[in-house]
């Protein structure tokens, strides 16, 4: 034992060279924890390449420490679990439910389910089978440089939670080229629970194993939502048609019906030649978006905000374009931090290309617990960063100064307008600092000032894609003015570019002087209030205001 423990400390202090180790002590440190725990850090860094590569007492020694030490982990909470898992399901299945993402929580809470019940039913032999199973599993062609399945879970597996264990078991890592703003990147993932929908995205944490990673991390993820959405609402359009035949009703009503499946058919096929397009630039978008107008003129007669025209029109742009573009526009955000720029929007992921996956800040951070917080959080003058620690007045005032100022940069210095700002699309992320999220709705100068838009009148309530998708957070009838470059009489525009994202931002301000004013003087919550006013008019400036309320604060 000593001198296994001798050769231990020797190997970790890089005293011997793990290549020249003998298989027999190799075997011999194998049967403790503290050789197994050196084992698994040399796969970590390289030294050892894989797992295969060890001698199969090694191997064996290895998978029974795993096993033995995910069960222990688990046992004594994994019961627990299932019974909260299960009361979920029960709350989410009972009647009158109302939940706009309904169906994903119900089928996320399931999947968890399965995924505690696998773990906790199997038996050793049974993981011992199915790890013997992985053993002839090769890595893609390609992938090479990324390690195995079964590395990642007879390294790390110990330490993940059920749901990933159990994707790893049943085959569901899967191997993509990604791009992180310096070129492209090769990465292993696997999905994780369940975040909710925003807007047509969903959001998940999702495990990802990349290329000089020492071990896998979780990340927030977005997806467009599946792709089969539109084949299932056309599917149940064409049972309600058949019903609606089938009562007698008048032709009109048959008719309405009828050019809702045949538009969603042919969005559904412009939507497959857009989704394999690797990268859209603004001439591209604004040519597929004109042919989305097309298809929806063509087929929607009575004009676009009557009648059955909202519906239709809202989801072909959401389905078509913005699920897509959050990866699009995710790599135009990475080019320009890979030059210094914009690093207060999201940072440190991997835009998918096949799938459009979009991995947002990493969650396993020492910082913070681990957790991203929003903007919409830390507005309760009672809630703790760090767990500890409750955010104070002018710290909470220099996040919006933040805020104002990448904001503005988008605007002015890259020529990107947000257009979805709110407070649950600002975090702020593990290393403390400000992020701005959720890209889909970005747009261009060029892009808000094609003729992909219908030349209707500004109303209220019209016009959703032109300006935000946040009621609260939008003003519909300059935002129209912003989108078409309009002019007043004197010649300056109704709204100068941005304004869409100025006017969120006064929102914003607006609910914080709502909550985040304590301790301040009179005069300063004045001044922060004609903040807020100066940001609604055409022509200001995020960057000015942003400065303003830095001086609130420097003058105390």
């Amino acid at each position: 034992n000593e001198s296994i423990a001798h050769i231990n400390k020797l190997i970790v202090k890089r005293k011997i060279n793990p290549a020249d180790v003998p298989a027999p002590i190799l075997e011999a440190l194998s049967t403790h924890s503290s050789g197994l725990k050196t084992i698994r850090s040399l796969l970590e860094a390289g030294q050892i390449k894989s797992v295969k590569d060890l001698p199969e007492v090694v191997r064996g020694n290895l998978e029974l420490d795993f096993v033995s030490s995910f069960e222990k982990r688990i046992n004594g909470t994994i019961d627990a679990e299932i019974k909260k898992i299960k009361e979920r399901i029960k709350e989410l299945e009972e009647p009158g439910r109302k939940d706009y993402d309904l169906k994903e929580k119900l089928e996320d809470a399931r999947k968890l389910l399965e995924a505690y019940e696998y773990v906790r039913n199997k038996e050793i032999f049974e993981w011992q089978s199915r790890i013997a199973d992985m053993e002839t599993q090769k890595v893609p062609e390609g992938y090479e440089s990324l390690p195995s399945v079964l590395d990642v879970l007879l390294v790390h597996g110990h330490k993940l939670a059920p749901e990933y264990v159990h994707g790893m078991l049943k085959g569901k890592a899967a191997y993509e080229t990604v791009f992180d703003g310096k070129g492209e990147r090769k990465i292993m993932y696997l999905d994780g629970k369940y975040l909710g929908v925003g807007g047509i995205a969903i959001t998940q944490q999702t495990l990802v194993v990349a290329e000089g990673l020492k071990e896998p991390v979780v990340f927030a993820s977005k997806t467009p939502k599946a792709k089969n959405d539109l084949v299932e609402k056309i599917d149940k359009l064409e049972k309600e048609l058949a019903q609606v035949k089938e009562a007698g009703f008048a032709q009109e009503a048959l008719q309405s019906y009828e050019t809702r499946i045949n538009l969603f058919k042919e969005i559904n096929e412009l939507y497959k030649e857009y989704s394999k397009l690797e990268y859209c630039d603004d001439a591209t978008y604004i040519d597929y978006a004109g042919r989305l107008n097309s298809l929806y003129a063509k087929h929607v007669k009575s004009g676009a905000y009557e009648a059955y025209g909202y519906q239709p029109y809202s989801e072909l742009f959401a389905y078509g374009r913005e699920g897509i573009n959050e990866s699009h526009n995710a790599r135009k955000i990475l080019a320009i931090q890979a030059n210094g720029g914009l690093d207060h929007v999201i940072q440190n992921k991997y835009v998918g290309q096949g799938r459009n996956i979009t991995f947002m800040e990493a969650l396993n951070h020492p910082k913070l617990d681990g957790k991203v917080v929003s903007l919409n959080e830390l507005m309760d003058p009672q809630f703790k960063l760090d767990g500890k620690k409750k955010i104070s007045t002018e710290q909470y005032w220099m996040y919006v100064v933040d805020l104002l100022e990448t904001s503005g940069n988008m605007n002015d210095s890259y020529g990107l307008v947000h257009r979805d700002l709110k407070p649950e699309n600002v975090l702020i992320a593990p290393d403390g600092k400000l992020r701005i999220i959720d890209l889909g709705s970005i747009r261009t100068k060029n892009q808000l000032e094609s003729t992909m838009f219908p030349a209707a009148a500004p109303s209220k309530g019209a016009f959703p894609s032109l300006g935000g998708v946040t009621a609260t957070y939008i003003d519909n009838v300059k935002s129209y003015h912003e989108a078409k470059g309009t002019k007043g009489p004197d010649g300056k525009p109704l709204a100068k570019f941005g304004f869409s994202d100025r006017f969120a931002n006064s929102q914003i301000i607006s609910e914080s002087i709502d909550y985040r004013v304590a301790g301040l003087m009179p005069d300063q919550i004045i001044a922060l209030e004609q903040v807020r006013e100066y940001l609604k008019e055409p022509d200001a400036s995020s960057n000015v205001a942003a400065e303003r309320i830095r001086n609130v604060f420097e003058n105390y």
